[in-house]
């Protein structure tokens, strides 16, 4: 989900959130250098630690 698609949600939804999304985020994403952020829900992560015992 990209934040096009956060505005797009908002503005089906009659959102307050839509200026959140335009405004604040779009400005936090300038003073970044970034040119997009996306959230990906299923995104597996597996932590693995290797061991032993001597025991």
């Amino acid at each position: 989900m990209t934040i096009k698609d956060l505005e797009q949600k908002a503005r089906q939804e009659s959102s307050s959130r839509l200026p959140l999304y335009q405004e604040i985020y779009r400005q936090a994403l300038l003073s970044t250098g970034l040119a997009d952020v996306q959230l990906i829900g299923d995104f597996l992560v597996t932590t693995v630690l290797p061991g032993f015992s001597t025991a």
